[in-house]
């Protein structure tokens, strides 16, 4: 029994009483609920300031006392301002949820015109997704004077989260052998808004560890012991590469894999077709070797790449190459040709390491489009072969949402998920450092 199995099981009951709540209670629960939260986070501030000054080893200098009581002022403020909106938080709970949902259908009708201009078949269930958010958003932000059915829907989102939350944490309840035929067929998320930024965050606590020359063992033993435990044996063929970066849109992140040593990407690398403020262009498929590749990701982009290594059966292998193929033959070769896209990132990959790139004359990958058909849903689609029960995820699927299931997977025994590494500029100047001191 691990301590991230239980806290998943804890988090889904949590997720699953929250949505109840609101399902039975509505604006009560939601007013009492706020003040628990205002007077949780009013008390945190508070201990803040004993804690900066009384913990000498953690917080040893006045400047991190600083930052320590200036945090605890913020988390006071907050806390304050939450339970002066106590009596309103019912009506701007609904608002948020009406402009989430406004958002969420005016990217999938987005979507779904893209898909109908590229004559992409099975593509009725984006309409009906955005109008039934572009429906409800408007009801939910402009129809505030009764709250009920924004608060159930609400909570039936929560309990559903809550469920996947639950399942998570499913491998302390079933044994290994029905673990294998349990597999979920549809997983709900939090709001893409929660995890969008979670790859940049982990990067800032890396950095912060190698800034402040942190002894990081504990974390490399951490990761040794969950890699012993692993039951599938074998040696990673498969990669998955979560991309963040310090500053930019790149903060977001971008996803890849790699089979055997070749990277596999996909993306809006045309930059001579990027149009709607550069969320839509040409889809590109792009293939190069590993190593150059993530040495270019490091020294060129200063990027930090999250590395997960999968093992795979040879029957796993057969599906995941015929998939590739399948792909590829929707593909034709294309060289950048302007100044600007020879210019461009990706441009610049295949000057210095003769990456090779293809664009899809067919499919949904026709046309890129960072909050529809992205980099991470062609990498779920090789990677659904491949063994993964992450099939099919409601709503918008970013990179952070697929690190933070690649995380789950990662810290599951029984996954296919059997190592993880970090990739970074700092890293790789500590390790040249070491190598100039040897």
């Amino acid at each position: 029994m691990r301590k991230k199995d239980i806290s998943y099981i804890l988090w889904g009951l949590l997720w699953v009483g929250i949505g109840l709540g609101l399902l039975v209670f509505r604006e009560v629960f939601v007013s009492q609920l706020t003040y628990v939260v205002g007077v949780s986070i009013l008390l945190l501030g508070l201990f803040k300031f004993p804690e900066a000054l009384f913990s000498w080893g953690k917080y040893p200098k006045l400047r991190h006392k600083l930052v320590h009581w200036l945090d605890g002022l913020v988390h006071i403020a907050v806390a304050l301002l939450i339970l002066l909106v106590k009596d309103l938080s019912a009506i701007w709970l609904a608002r948020i949820v009406g402009i989430y949902q406004l958002l969420l259908g005016f990217a999938t009708l987005i979507n779904y015109i893209l898909l109908r201009n590229d004559r992409v078949p099975k593509r009725f269930n984006q309409l009906v997704i955005a109008l039934y958010n572009l429906i409800f958003g408007f009801f939910s932000l402009f129809n505030t004077g009764d709250m009920r059915e924004t608060l159930m829907r609400l909570g039936f989102y929560l309990i559903l989260v809550g469920l996947t939350s639950i399942m998570d944490g499913r491998r302390i309840l079933i044994s290994e052998e029905r673990e294998d035929n349990v597999k979920r067929h549809i997983r709900i998320s939090v709001p893409v808004i929660f995890t969008m930024f979670l790859p940049h965050s982990v990067m800032t606590k890396i950095n912060a560890f190698i800034m402040e020359e942190l002894d990081l063992t504990e974390e490399l033993e951490q990761s040794r012991a969950l890699e012993a435990q692993k039951s599938y044996q074998g040696q990673p063929v498969l990669k998955v590469f979560i991309h963040t970066a310090k500053t930019g849109f790149n903060t977001v992140g971008h996803c890849d894999i790699s089979y055997q040593g070749t990277v596999y990407a996909f993306g809006n690398y045309d930059v001579d077709s990027e149009r709607l403020f550069g969320t839509v262009g040409d889809g590109v498929f792009v293939e190069t070797e590993e190593a150059a590749y993530i040495d270019y990701c490091l020294t060129a982009a200063d990027k930090t790449l999250f590395e997960y290594q999968l093992v795979l059966t040879e029957t796993q292998k057969k599906a995941f190459e015929s998939k590739l193929v399948e792909i590829k033959s929707l593909t034709v070769p294309w060289q950048p040709t302007s100044e600007t896209q020879k210019a461009s990132y990706m441009g610049q990959l295949q000057a210095i390491h003769g990456a090779h790139f293809y664009k899809f004359t067919s499919s949904r990958f026709k046309t890129y489009f960072v909050l529809g058909t992205n980099c991470v849903l062609l990498a779920d689609e090789l990677i659904g072969t491949a063994g993964l029960d992450l099939i099919r995820m409601a709503g918008i699927i970013a990179p952070g949402t697929y690190f933070d299931y690649l995380e789950k997977e990662y810290e599951n025994p029984n996954s296919i998920v059997v190592a993880r590494r970090v990739h970074s500029p700092e890293i790789k100047q500590l390790l040249q450092e070491s190598q100039i001191l040897d």
